[in-house]
């Protein structure tokens, strides 16, 4: 998502219903408690890139064949993919900052290192990954919890995984990137 539309998606958030009935689908009650510590912009989030990729799988002929159940634990995977940003709250301001940050000074950043937005800014997938495992989420998937771990990482992904578990990465991807 371009900073601009997530800056946006900032400043309507509070007028904007978060759609309980969508996570409790999706998400048991540790899962959705961790959930509500977000921010009400990166919970919308959540929702917008579960509904986009869950639209993405519907139309998408090589995954025709998924069970139900395969489906909810790719949905659960999508709707807890930033979930390790509960450990630090940033606001459109400091989020703005970690961008340009990144883009001025690229990888040559440790002088940075201290920086809690920062942190989670590089490391938010990590940090989900371990809240994930700490809810004891996604046991029976380990491929999803490495979707959420490596989600800014696509390469290491690719090394792992082929085939339909690469499909549901890349659309994934797709819905992450437009929301």
């Amino acid at each position: 998502m371009s900073r601009l539309k997530q800056f946006m998606l900032d400043l309507v958030s509070p007028f904007r219903r978060i759609d309980y009935k969508f996570l409790s689908a999706y998400l048991n009650l540790v899962e959705g408690n961790q959930l509500k510590r977000l921010r009400r912009a990166e919970i919308l989030h959540l929702i917008a890139v579960t509904k986009t990729l869950k639209q993405l799988i519907e139309e998408d002929a090589t995954l025709v064949g998924l069970k139900d159940l395969e489906l909810v634990q790719i949905y659960k995977a999508a709707l807890l993919h930033d979930v390790g940003k509960v450990y630090y709250k940033t606001g459109p301001v400091s989020k703005t900052l970690t961008v340009l940050v990144n883009k001025v000074f690229g990888e040559d950043t440790k002088r940075f290192a201290n920086w809690r937005a920062w942190d989670i800014y590089k490391n938010h997938p990590e940090y989900s990954y371990q809240l994930v495992i700490q809810m004891k989420s996604l046991e029976e998937n380990p491929f999803l919890r490495d979707i959420i771990r490596y989600h800014h990482k696509p390469e290491i992904f690719y090394d792992k995984y082929g085939g339909a578990k690469r499909r549901v990465f890349d659309l994934f991807q797709q819905a992450d990137g437009k929301h």
